[in-house]
């Protein structure tokens, strides 16, 4: 029998109190895009501007007074029984199995606990159904496929209770019936259960109550149980617990403290005389917030008793575009650009030596590496390879680049960083910089001969004449456009429309779609035997910047770790993979503290200024904030790159812009995983990709059961089902170690702890 729908639940007050404790911030997916991705050369150099985007939104630094105590502590009243449920049909000392996928309830849709769970379960792979108790009853069939065989190795709960407020009193979102036949299946069929925010009542939650909620900033460390629930953290792990409510326990009867603070108690484990159990947090959840992706992955691995669909690996690779050519400058006198700047081979021979000492002080990141993206336009192939900075060279960088090359990995970013904008669009428009082959050619055209020089002249840039890279440090079927053009997002005014400009911000580009990609782009990459190509985040999927499909416009992962097909009519079916790329806010045009403050001051000046804050932030509050975001990217264990820029590579007092990002990155990492960081060059991740894309959908769409006996699993395909092009281990032969974990991506894997 279904519930029926409450349409109020959306503006009850224990949804809108859920918000509240756990830091919604909805409002800043709307930040408006200041740069658009626009590309500003100078002296026949060019890039792009990172953007602010629903990813990379700074996040405000003062939030709103919180509410005194979140209202789970009311009283509830249980919800008028439903007609009697099905007992489940195991005869008494039969064998069980349980199919490998988690049970989440739910009190409303609202909830930014379910919210979070919806955004971590999927990027873990683990398969999940949610029920929303209010609108839909748990019976027996919901639990139980047949008799022993249950439907869900694991339950999760977003609150211990399931309350909600109806209107007029608190009441729970199961009856008493539903309680207890949930009871039943846990025991049953030994499934365990996470509260994921609860109220330390004593009676459900193995702790009692013993100080008032708060919502000040925290930090959680790890007790001997908890280290076996949370063996990817450190030993000695400081999680940060902000912008959340938290109760705060003491552990009663057999429960097992796991995480605790000054304070008390916020995550316990208790066994209850049926046989169940259970483990209770204390602290509420968002999507966004550290503690609760950092901790779920281990609440997955406690609720599944280690074995369950998916893979948690942890990655971080750093891109660098433009390499060999100038950047821009900011002015903090105009507020606009002004000069240039070209990295020095001093900057380079500090950046390698600042990366063997970051590998040395974080083993976690032990084989990082950046990746050079780079412009044939700016080397100079007559420059003999050199060591020394301080030598005669034609071309100093080129010389010190020859030196270095094994230091980094390296992509092509086509010879002169073209601005490439369809042919067909409604400009007007400017193809810039110019053809050096056919100097007279119109600026308007974009011929095919122009992209395979493009494409082709600039990877004879890696080979013996060039650089003469190894296979291991380059591979000739990557490629970033300039200002990731031609694949759909054009700015029709041309790239020269902010030099020597007005001091103020450029338009933002048009997204017209991936299916609007330069035909001659297509065909040349084609040609050039081009797999994987890099793509931006950020490309606006909504109008109106966006004037095709959101689909279309969207060069961001269609499911966590999946990369984009391009499509275009000179293009075979999946043959080009984009592979999406975060932006940060150190800008393109930034080599110094001084210029990236004032530019991010310039440009973020409105929107703090709705937070309150009136004052320009500081360059130690920026590097947190970005540093921040990127670790949270981390943790979902995405394995999209970050991108910057060679302007960001200049070494003042011992660091740069850059190096100061990653080792703030390294330092917030380091302190609370022992999980090796994952740092793939872009052909590893995306031949990574694209297979990832390929099995989940194959298992969408053709594995019809996967169940577990507590020894072996078994798995069941539909009748029409052909064999997943992956070979299938059992879980005990088919995972594999990754630092202290086992992992396999592969959908038909269990994960053995």
């Amino acid at each position: 029998m279904s519930k029926p729908r409450n349409t109020k639940l959306a503006t009850t007050l224990l949804a809108a109190l859920f918000l509240a404790l756990a830091g919604c911030r909805s409002e800043l997916q709307n930040t408006p895009d200041p740069y658009g991705d626009g590309y500003t050369p100078v002296g026949g150099a060019g890039s792009q501007h990172p953007l602010p985007s629903a990813s990379t939104q700074p996040a405000p630094l003062e939030r709103r007074t919180p509410l005194d105590r979140p209202e789970l502590a009311r009283v509830v009243t249980p919800r008028p029984g439903s007609p009697r449920l099905k007992p489940l049909g195991i005869p008494n000392g039969a064998p069980t199995r349980v199919k490998l996928k988690l049970l989440v309830i739910a009190a409303t849709e609202d909830e930014s606990g379910l919210s979070a769970l919806k955004t971590f379960l999927p990027q873990i792979g683990v398969p999940f159904d949610t029920l929303i108790a209010t609108q839909t009853d748990l019976t027996a069939q919901t639990l139980e496929a047949e008799p022993g065989l249950g439907n869900y190795n694991g339950v999760i709960l977003t609150t211990a209770g399931l309350s909600y407020y109806d209107g007029s009193a608190w009441a729970s979102a199961l009856d008493a019936s539903e309680w207890s036949l949930l009871r039943q299946y846990e025991a049953d069929y030994r499934v365990r259960e996470v509260q994921y925010f609860s109220f330390p009542d004593g009676a459900g939650t193995g702790m009692s109550w013993n100080s008032v909620a708060s919502g000040t900033p925290n930090t959680m460390t790890l007790t001997a149980d908890g280290r076996s629930v949370f063996g990817y953290l450190k030993v000695n792990a400081q999680i940060p617990l902000k912008d959340t409510y938290t109760y705060f326990g003491t552990p009663v009867g057999n429960a097992k403290p796991l995480l605790t603070t000054p304070e008390g108690t916020v995550a316990a484990t208790t066994s209850w005389p049926d046989g169940r159990e259970s483990l209770s947090m204390t602290m509420a959840h968002n999507y966004y917030l550290t503690h609760s992706s950092v901790l779920t992955y281990g609440l997955v691995r406690w609720v599944s008793r280690g074995v369950f669909l998916g893979e948690k690996k942890m990655y971080f690779s750093a891109h660098i575009d433009d390499y060999f050519l100038p950047n821009d400058t900011w002015d903090v006198n105009l507020k606009r650009n002004n000069l240039s700047f070209r990295l020095r081979p001093t900057d380079l021979q500090s950046t390698a030596s600042w990366q063997t000492s970051f590998r040395t002080r974080f083993p976690t990141f032990a084989g990082f590496k950046f990746e050079l993206f780079y412009n044939g336009l700016g080397f100079t192939p007559q420059a003999a390879s050199n060591c020394n900075p301080a030598a005669n060279s034609i071309d100093p960088l080129t010389s010190k680049s020859k030196c270095l090359k094994s230091n980094f990995y390296w992509g092509n970013h086509t010879y002169t960083h073209l601005f490439i904008t369809n042919p067909a669009g409604p400009g007007p428009y400017t193809t810039f910089p110019p053809d050096p082959n056919n100097p007279g050619q119109p600026e308007d055209s974009f011929s095919l001969s122009r992209m395979n020089y493009e494409l082709g002249d600039n990877i004879k840039i890696a080979g013996p004449t060039g650089l003469n890279l190894s296979a291991n440090d380059f591979d000739a079927g990557t490629l970033v456009t300039g200002s990731h053009s031609g694949i759909g997002y054009y700015d029709y005014e041309g790239p020269e429309d902010n030099v020597g400009g007005p001091p103020d911000i450029p338009a933002a580009k048009i997204n017209e779609g991936k299916s609007k990609s330069n035909p001659n782009l297509v065909t040349a990459m084609n040609t050039n035997a081009i797999r994987y190509l890099g793509a931006n985040t950020s490309a606006p999927t909504t109008a109106p910047l966006c004037t095709s499909s959101a689909a279309d416009c969207n060069q961001n992962n269609p499911s966590p770790n999946a990369g984009v097909w391009l499509t275009g009519p000179n293009l075979p079916q999946n043959s080009v993979l984009l592979v999406p790329r975060y932006p940060v806010n150190i800008f393109y045009n930034v080599d110094t503290i001084a210029r990236e403050v004032d530019e991010y001051n310039h440009i973020f000046a409105s929107f703090w200024a709705q937070y309150g804050r009136t004052t320009p932030l500081t360059w130690d509050e920026i590097l947190t904030l970005e540093s921040d975001a990127a670790l949270m990217r981390i943790i979902s264990g995405s394995m999209n790159p970050h991108y910057f820029h060679q302007i960001n590579l200049r070494f003042e007092n011992g660091s740069s812009l850059l190096t100061a990002f990653v080792d703030a990155v390294g330092q917030k990492y380091n302190a609370m995983f022992d999980l090796p960081i994952q740092n793939l060059k872009m052909t590893r991740i995306g031949d990574r990709m694209r297979p990832h894309g390929l099995r989940r959908r194959w298992c969408a769409s053709h594995l019809e059961s996967h169940d577990w006996d507590g020894h072996r699993d078994r798995q069941q395909r539909r009748p029409d089902s052909p064999d997943q092009p992956h070979t299938w281990h059992s879980v005990r032969t088919g995972s594999r170690r990754i630092g202290n974990q086992r992992s396999d991506p592969d959908c038909r894997h269990g994960t053995l702890r």
